[in-house]
């Protein structure tokens, strides 16, 4: 999972009692320093990327702790709720972030999967990919995955009514 660029916390960045340390069997021990957030968000990430999804949100959740209303942080919440099978909690963090950064391609993105795949909410799903498209422009993930997804639910729902055929 990529996540997008977080601001360095700076020499305002609380330090945490608990600092984070290296998952076991992970091969790189975090760039920054234990309380940062960059520590904090590269060992969630690294937690995602062993499937370890509760840890990461753990992670992610002291990391948005240091950055309230950082839409990275509560993109990648929202990621690890959806895979914990919590898709609605992952809906409601989406909106969250989108409050904070109303162009946040990624939570767009996201929320159009979730509502798609998960809660089976297509017009909104096509109402968030929209959404993504008029902010992203032309991109690999505009391009390649986001148009024909719009394409595909724009027809099936101008068809099929409310409820489109898998």
């Amino acid at each position: 999972m990529g996540t997008c660029p977080i601001p360095p916390a700076g020499p305002s960045a609380t330090v945490l009692p608990e600092a984070p340390t290296k998952p076991q069997g992970m091969k790189s021990e975090p760039a920054a320093a234990p309380e940062s957030l960059e520590a904090f968000v590269q060992l969630a990430d690294d937690y995602f990327a062993a499937k370890n999804y509760g840890k990461a949100l753990e992670l992610y959740g002291k990391a948005l702790e240091l950055a309230p209303g950082n839409p990275d942080v509560m993109t990648n919440i929202a990621i690890c709720y959806r895979r914990l099978g919590k898709p609605q909690d992952g809906v409601n963090m989406l909106h969250k972030a989108l409050e904070a950064d109303p162009n946040h391609a990624m939570a767009l993105f996201n929320l159009g999967l979730i509502l798609r795949d998960d809660l089976k909410d297509y017009r909104g799903a096509l109402a968030a990919w929209n959404r993504f498209l008029e902010k992203a422009g032309s991109s690999p993930h505009a391009d390649a995955m986001v148009r024909p997804w719009v394409k595909d639910l724009s027809q099936r729902l101008g068809q099929e009514g409310e409820t489109p055929k898998p």
